[in-house]
């Protein structure tokens, strides 16, 4: 390992690491398959924090790590992106052989693992949409024999094969990987609505950040390249400080809302964490590829069409149970 590789170690600053790290973000969503087990823990509470937390901390180590270790062999600009482990520990560099056996192994078993947590948390996900009414109450039975949602299961299995079969891998993992950052930005604005005393303007505040971050951070970007825009400088000065403006204001009305602190396991520092949460993905947000955003607003119109489909449905339903039970009313009185 020659130090010298990782000097200077940020040779073209901050943004393209933060930029680059949104194609990385799925290796994360792994970590919530510790929350999705919490109905089979026998101590949630206290089990379900140490879990995730141990789990995020060791695996982060081990990326950053081997990034380090990597890095320090070949330098980055030699790096071959298709087989760079198997080139650094080759005979032009390293020449252990034995390690890059050892780690091709273990990037295949970690293929193998990441695929089997993400359809067993996925099942299960279905399996609570299903008992809410969010989707088919088919996907809500649990065999009595092995006490798992099969059909959820199956349903995830089954998804997962033609998404692999019909699709390339670059234009999932963009997709992916947008899905990911938008979840994780829900989960943080959940935890904000969950706990306010006032959820409608606390949801109306995480809506508008989320937007105006990602906004913002689009608009620094193209000043930073404003000699390849066709946009007036000066309105783009205006309309990123305008942005800015929002994105303060919005933080400031939710720090200025009361939280309860519910009497099981909490988000410490709330707000705080939340509020970053939600900045630092909106951020990563804006740096995912066009294609991904269009892929996921049609994604996102499709499931919100049939919601609304279902919710008419339900309405309905729900209006003529009303109606027959005055009508019982009526003839009993």
């Amino acid at each position: 390992m020659h130090t010298e590789n990782l000097s200077p170690f940020l040779p073209y600053g901050f943004g393209p690491v933060a930029s680059t790290s949104t194609t990385c973000c799925f290796a994360y969503i792994g970590f919530g398959t510790v929350a999705n087990a919490a109905e089979e823990c026998v101590n949630p509470r206290r089990d379900l924090p140490i879990a995730i937390t141990a789990s995020l901390a060791i695996c982060s180590a081990l990326y950053i790590a081997f990034a380090l270790v990597l890095c320090g062999i070949v330098p980055f600009r030699n790096i071959d992106p298709a087989a760079p482990v198997v080139d650094a520990f080759g005979p032009k560099y390293a020449n252990v052989p034995w390690v890059a056996v050892l780690v091709d192994w273990g990037a295949i078993i970690g293929l193998y693992t990441t695929l089997l947590s993400g359809l067993y948390s996925q099942a299960r996900m279905y399996l609570a949409m299903s008992r809410d009414g969010l989707i088919c109450k088919a996907l809500s039975v649990v065999s009595p024999r092995f006490g798992t949602p099969v059909r959820s299961q199956l349903l995830c299995g089954l998804i997962s094969v033609v998404l692999a079969v019909c699709f390339p891998v670059n234009k999932l993992v963009r997709f992916l990987n947008i899905g990911v950052l938008l979840s994780y930005t829900v989960v943080c604005a959940g935890v904000l609505v969950l706990r306010a005393e006032n959820p409608t303007l606390t949801a109306v505040s995480s809506s508008v950040l989320t937007v105006a971050s990602v906004l913002a951070a689009v608009v620094v970007e193209l000043l930073s390249d404003i000699s390849h825009t066709a946009a007036s400088p000066v309105m783009m000065v205006v309309l990123c400080v305008l942005l800015f403006a929002i994105c303060f204001v919005s933080c400031t009305a939710l720090v200025c809302q009361k939280y309860r602190s519910p009497e099981t396991f909490a988000c410490p520092l709330c707000p705080a964490v939340p509020l970053f949460g939600i900045i630092i993905n909106g951020y990563l947000l804006a740096q995912c590829h066009w294609e991904a955003w269009v892929r996921l607003a049609g994604t996102t119109l499709f499931i919100l069409a049939i919601y609304v489909v279902r919710v008419r449905r339900a309405l309905r339903q729900t209006s003529s149970t009303a109606s027959h039970c005055e009508q019982l009313v009526e003839v009993v009185q």
